[in-house]
């Protein structure tokens, strides 16, 4: 037999706190694979990139030292070094305002990310199909009367299987089947008067929890021996 070694597109859990303030969490979910290292690589290099343009690396952590090994000082001498002025301060709210307000150059900026060397939203793993298996999870969704929460354990594990097909169709099914069981479409979306019309038939935290579509199941790939 050849060697069967997957390459894994991985994107990291991050959160939602508040307001410009996203946490880092436990997991990791599956997004792609390939049959080579190149190929998911530069998969993995497209999507950071999408992110990096669309998002302030300083919402990501609540400290500095969160998105970087480099110490302070150097950090501001690296930035320096490619003509930005960063701000004289530990604080990373003072950070994510500067990079707001910051005009630069795409050089500028790739180079700015380079020193975030801790931040990462996505990630390259090998892994051998013959010692993987792929569980379905139920999704535990809490409410804090404004946001909805993962639970970082990642759910409760309902089924496992050794074939990522298998384990798919029957996640398709458990999510039909709950939308049926709420009275949603079995395709698409729905409006959200829809999702207002069942406020009287299931709880608040049911009800916003089905209009924004937050998904009851998912399949999470696991190492086996």
């Amino acid at each position: 037999m050849g060697n069967r070694t997957q390459f894994i597109v991985r994107q990291r859990n991050w959160l939602y706190v508040h307001e410009k303030v996203f946490a880092r969490a436990p997991g990791e979910r599956v997004i792609a694979h390939y049959e080579n290292a190149a190929d998911a690589e530069a998969d993995c290099l497209q999507r950071e990139s999408a992110v990096r343009a669309q998002w302030n690396p300083f919402w990501f952590g609540t400290t500095l030292h969160h998105l970087t090994t480099f110490p302070i000082p150097i950090l501001r001498d690296w930035l320096q070094d490619a003509g930005l002025s960063p701000p004289d301060s530990t604080d990373i709210a003072d950070w994510a305002k500067w990079y707001e307000e910051l005009p630069r150059s795409p050089e500028q900026t790739h180079h700015l990310w380079q020193g975030l060397n801790r931040l990462q939203f996505h990630d390259v793993v090998a892994r051998d199909p013959d010692k993987t298996a792929y569980a379905i999870m139920e999704i535990v969704w809490s409410y804090d009367d404004q946001y909805y929460h993962a639970a970082h354990e990642g759910g409760k594990v309902q089924k496992v299987y050794r074939n990522r097909e298998a384990a798919d169709q029957e996640c398709q099914r458990l999510i039909s089947l709950y939308r049926q069981q709420m009275g949603l479409p079995h395709r698409g979306t729905y409006s959200r008067n829809h999702a207002e019309a069942l406020k009287n038939e299931y709880s608040e935290i049911e009800r916003i929890r089905l209009e924004n579509q937050l998904p009851p199941y998912e399949v999470v790939e696991i190492d086996v021996e």
